[in-house]
């Protein structure tokens, strides 16, 4: 039977996504009882596209221009956003809500996550990105792993 799915609920619940090394699933620990995962919002999240906008206009403000955000279709908003140096790492940033096990890159312990040291993280290993980008490519894929199936 045919059914509905709220895919802005969803999007707005986020979906974990573990990261992979070398092609295998990651983990902090030997026993691979410490996933590295990363929980995103979806793409339809309204969140997702507040913090959009508000880069936006910070952006605009820091180069001295206005534009009216609320005339602006989601396509604009999403060209205007790829055409920053570090689009990719930045809309990932804002998209991520949380991570578990992150290692830190000197090799001790693991990060706390932040909006910032998750755009660090994710200029300096663009592998993460890819994986994300990857995983919430396909709106099916995203809602089946934000539904826990």
């Amino acid at each position: 039977m045919f059914k509905l799915t709220d895919t802005k609920k969803r999007s707005e619940v986020g979906a974990w996504v573990h990261i992979k090394d070398n092609g295998r699933l990651a983990y902090l620990d030997d026993a691979k009882k410490k996933p590295v995962r990363i929980k995103v919002l979806g793409p339809h999240s309204g969140t997702l596209q507040s913090r959009a906008r508000k880069r936006i206009a910070r952006r605009l403000k820091e180069n001295g221009g206005s534009i009216d955000m609320s005339k602006m279709s989601q396509i604009e908003i999403e060209a205007f956003l790829e055409n920053s140096e570090n689009a990719a790492s930045e809309n990932w940033a804002d998209a991520t809500l949380a991570w578990e096990n992150m290692p830190n890159p000197d090799g001790e312990g693991t990060i706390d996550f932040s909006p910032d040291t998750a755009e660090m993280i994710y200029e300096a290993y663009p592998m993460i990105v890819a994986q994300l980008k990857d995983e919430a490519e396909e709106i099916n894929d995203f809602l089946s792993i934000a539904s826990g199936k």
